[in-house]
């Protein structure tokens, strides 16, 4: 990836962490690969512009944060291993290097003064498109695939001490919709408002599952759902609607 620093801190020498920083950090092209080359995932940008950053304070002030042109991929192969197991495996170095003392270091400096206070976020515009994620599943005799993309995530002041409120949309598999609309505060559940669409799912999408479990395909068919809860003081109230339309079931799978 590349990296663009444009920032500007204030301070004092006394204490390394007591300083305010302000300015934009933008990371382009960012490749996530494992240990053997295999990409992972991919980035196209992030962007951020620093209201206010001062760690001893513990206080993060963001104007905008935007992330755009994420892609990745799960894939369980046919051994239930995964795609994913060489890069969250531990690896381990004999030697350590003098750069990596210095980050150990510095970690531990921030954890004393997180441990002090609680790290207050705040961003003022939050931005999130253009994601997509696709789920592979070959442990079963005919391979699931499904595809979550167009993801795009919106959200104005939000926080992580006080109420938010977050829009999400998604395409499933190119055909159907997703739509989430939540508000509420991140760190309680007393209060919470969250209306989840889904139109025009394919049953058919679901097949490999259906005939792993019951022997039969899935021909034709769609779904959608309507959900909408509350909570209010504690107290949930719930509404949820699920339709089913032409749904269709094949001949028995021959073993």
């Amino acid at each position: 990836g590349q990296l663009s620093l444009d920032l500007s801190a204030e301070g004092r020498t006394e204490h390394i962490l007591d300083f305010d920083m302000t300015g934009d950090i933008v990371l382009n092209d960012l490749s996530l690969c494992d240990n053997n080359g295999y990409r992972l995932g991919y980035i196209d940008s992030i962007w951020t512009d620093i209201g206010r950053f001062n760690l001893n304070q513990n206080v993060l002030d963001l104007n905008r944060l935007a992330i755009s042109g994420v892609r990745t991929e799960y894939i369980v192969n046919a051994d239930s291993t995964t795609n994913f197991d060489l890069f969250l495996g531990h690896v381990y170095h004999q030697d350590t290097t003098v750069f990596e003392k210095v980050i150990d270091t510095v970690a531990a400096a921030i954890e004393e003064v997180q441990d002090r206070k609680t790290l207050v976020i705040g961003i003022k515009e939050l931005q999130i498109d253009k994601i997509n994620l696709e789920y592979q599943d070959h442990t079963l005799p005919t391979p699931f695939i499904y595809e979550v993309s167009d993801i795009s995530i919106k959200s104005n002041h939000f926080t992580l001490t006080g109420d938010n409120a977050v829009h999400l949309n998604a395409k499933l598999n190119n055909e159907g919709r997703l739509t989430m609309q939540w508000q509420g505060d991140v760190h309680g559940l007393e209060n919470h408002d969250l209306t989840l669409m889904l139109s025009n799912v394919k049953l058919t999408d679901f097949s490999p599952y259906v005939e792993q479990m019951f022997g039969y395909p899935l021909e034709d068919g769609t779904l959608s759902f309507r959900s909408q809860n509350k909570i209010v003081n504690g107290n949930l109230e719930g509404i949820n609607k699920l339709q089913l339309a032409s749904p269709t079931v094949g001949k028995k799978m021959k073993q």
